[in-house]
């Protein structure tokens, strides 16, 4: 099943794949016109945190298998490469909500 948001003008989306409480991954997409280096980044309750990889993908499939609280937020958030060490975020967050139906 799929659970799905997207920021302003859709230029970052986050499509949360699972059932009820458990997400299997997230597929992060964003807009053609934010080709930059950067990493999208996914996060959850307390302190869950996971990365994909820095490149210029415009798509991206984060694996998370992992269950959830009900009523949690599954966010995703994309960071622009700005030089060694430096990282600035692009848009919003673009959260999606458990249970997933």
């Amino acid at each position: 099943m799929l659970q799905f948001a997207c920021h302003s003008k859709h230029t970052l989306c986050n499509l949360t794949y699972g059932a009820g409480t458990r997400v299997d991954y997230v597929v992060a997409q964003r807009s053609k016109g934010t080709g930059a280096v950067g990493f999208f980044e996914v996060f959850g309750p307390g302190s869950y945190k996971k990365t994909g990889p820095t490149n210029t993908a415009l798509e991206s499939t984060i694996e998370v298998h992992k269950t959830f609280p009900d009523k949690s937020l599954i966010c995703l958030r994309f960071w622009r490469y700005d030089g060694p060490g430096l990282f600035t975020q692009v848009g919003g967050d673009v959260c999606t909500s458990i249970p997933i139906s």
